[in-house]
């Protein structure tokens, strides 16, 4: 018999969706989500888990009444869900499994496992060590914990965070690619100004630049227009709008020599390796770790300046045979490192441990 599941997270993200029907044909997987679903229709079951809100906080209503009836219940315990964040204290018939990043992050508080954990991510971990085991996206702050606290790393297990992208078989020539790209919010956290001016001093280096195609809306796009405006960049620049369609989105970024972000590397990294377009960004982009799957100069760019930026998009134009093996390295990357049967297997390994235990 298959064991129960649940797993509870704020949102029920489309981005998800794949990976919990590939765990649902391993166990029998309920997702509790707590304030919204993105997903019309799944394969697993689906429930909203009833809330009141306390300020800035939210109290789930009938957790210990839910909860007890799983063999399995896996979390995110952000801090602002006060009884989930309490959950792991308490004593229980059920395993409890965590899955976060590893650390505590905010737009204001970057990924950084170069630095000494303050009081939030010793309290992060503490919840996440009273678990019977625990799920990060990367294997990196497994690292970094037990450098800074001594961990059982046995309970530890990696589901390395991904997308799933759309199916195209072999890889196409590369010769179909000829334009870049950027996808994503515009916002200004993103630094597509920072893009735009890189894109504007490569300009003024060659005559003829491969086209950038910016896929996305936001509170940002009267001033990213106003910016190619100004530069005179209009015959350069294409505003292509919001694209959700998958197949359309294939299209772009296998046409594409480089994917560029300049200061935030989230899942867009996984979706640009996985179609094989090297992705380009600052080595301190915001990130929920998924810029630790950029490999400089193997299957992607860093860099550190606009004008380094610009020197990047430059050797695109003038020698894209050298963006090719990257464009291999960034698909093999995917299909090896970071697909979704790959994320599904880590959270399996941890049920089972648990199970096991």
């Amino acid at each position: 018999m298959k064991k129960r599941v649940l797993i509870i997270e704020e949102t029920l993200s489309l981005y998800n969706d794949p990976i919990f029907s590939i765990l649902n044909q391993h166990v029998d997987l309920t997702f509790a989500y707590i304030l919204k679903t993105e997903v019309e229709k799944t394969d697993y079951k689906t429930m909203q888990i009833p809330h009141k809100w306390i300020w800035k906080f939210v109290w789930l209503k009938k957790l210990n009444y839910i909860v007890n009836q799983y063999d399995v219940v896996i979390i995110v315990p952000h801090l602002k869900f006060i009884n989930l964040a309490l959950l792991p204290y308490k004593l229980r018939k059920f395993k409890l499994i965590s899955w976060t990043i590893g650390l505590y992050v905010s737009y204001n508080r970057k990924y950084n496992l170069n630095k000494k954990p303050d009081f939030l991510d010793k309290l992060y971990e503490d919840i996440q060590d009273h678990c019977d085991a625990c799920i990060f996206y990367m294997p990196h702050p497994i690292d970094f914990w037990e450098r800074h606290r001594g961990i059982d790393r046995e309970k530890y297990f990696v589901a390395h965070n991904t997308v799933k992208v759309a199916d195209f078989g072999e890889m196409p020539p590369f010769s179909n690619r000829n334009q870049l790209l950027f996808v994503g919010s515009l916002y200004k956290q993103k630094g597509l100004g920072e893009l735009l001016e890189a894109y504007y001093l490569a300009k003024n280096k060659i005559k003829v630049l491969p086209k950038l195609i910016i896929i996305g809306k936001g509170p940002e796009e009267s001033i990213i227009r106003q910016q190619i405006e100004d530069r005179g960049l209009e015959q350069d620049i294409v505003m292509a709008g919001p694209i959700y369609n998958e197949e359309e989105l294939k299209d772009y970024f296998l046409t594409s020599l480089l994917c560029l972000s300049p200061k935030q590397a989230g899942l867009s990294v996984q979706k640009s390796l996985g179609y094989g377009t090297p992705f380009v960004t600052r080595p301190d982009a915001i990130t929920g770790g998924e810029r630790l799957d950029v490999c400089n100069n193997i299957n992607g760019f860093f860099y550190n300046n606009i004008e380094e930026l610009s020197e990047i998009i430059v050797n695109a134009a003038i020698h894209p045979d050298q963006i090719e093996p990257l464009s291999q390295n960034a698909r093999n990357y995917y299909i090896e490192k970071a697909s979704p049967e790959i994320m599904a297997q880590g959270v399996l390994n941890a049920i089972n441990y648990v199970v096991n235990k």
